[in-house]
This record gives C-alpha cells, structure tokens and sequence, in this order.
C-alpha cells in the first residue's frame, strides 16, 4: 500500500480486523500551522474513510457549520474526501494516492475556511470540495 513510505509523523498501519486496514497518522498542512491527528480506514476495498481525531475540528469551527464533513462523534470527524459512486475512487487506487493526500489537501481548505472562508470560493478536482456549497464565515 505504500503507505509507510510516505514519511508522515507518528505513521503506523494497524490491521484492525474484519479485513480492516487502518493507517493512522499526524500531519500539519501548513508549515508552522498545528499538526492533525488523523486515521484512514479501508474495509476490504470498499469505500475507505478518513476521520480527523485531534483537534476537535467543530470545537476550532467555533460553532459553525463545518463544511464537507458526514458527521462527528466526540471529537473524531468523519471527512468527505470523495463522491461514492462517481468514479473518484475505487478499489483499484492506492491510498497512499488517493485517501492521504486528499485528507491533507482536505485539512488545508479547512484552515484557509477558518481564517475567512476563502476555501468557499476555490473548486476543488479530485473529491467534493469546499467550493460546492460550503458555508462563507
């Protein structure tokens, strides 16, 4: 899966079971910006999910409504990295390719949004992005 070469902070892959494959990771998107806790989770090639485990991203949100997330769970968020069933990813990807770096770009947006909303205006190619109905702060 490539996923160890990608030189992330704190990386590791846990085999989760199930036929469950998780690689958790930390990145910060931003040179001097605050890192992320993040895991990536593939069930047997289908659908894989990224979900954001620290810092708490509605707590940094401030209230609002936090854009192109499904959901939240304490302080872990489910993020929406892709359109299922749109040809965006299948199984035949790599997450090294695809998942990882669409969190990051991902995590970028979403300090650009806090700051002002300048995501809100910037399509994005690759997965549902910012640019599609996001919230203006």
């Amino acid at each position: 899966m490539r996923l160890r070469g990608l030189g992330l902070s704190l990386a590791r892959t846990l085999i989760l079971g199930g036929n469950r494959l998780g690689f958790h990771f930390s990145v910060t998107p931003f040179a001097g910006g605050r890192t992320y806790k993040l895991i990536t989770m593939d069930k047997g090639g289908i659908h894989p999910e990224a979900f954001v485990l620290s810092p708490d991203l509605r707590e940094l949100a401030g209230g609002e409504r936090l854009p192109h997330i499904y959901g939240s769970s304490g302080t872990r968020t489910k993020l929406c990295l892709h359109l299922p069933g749109s040809g965006e990813w299948s199984r035949e990807l790599l997450l090294s390719e695809t998942f990882v770096p669409w969190t990051v770009e991902w995590l970028r947006f979403f300090e650009l949004w806090l700051v002002g909303g300048i995501a809100a205006a910037i399509p994005l190619g690759g997965f549902v992005g910012f640019g599609r109905g996001a919230p203006r702060r």
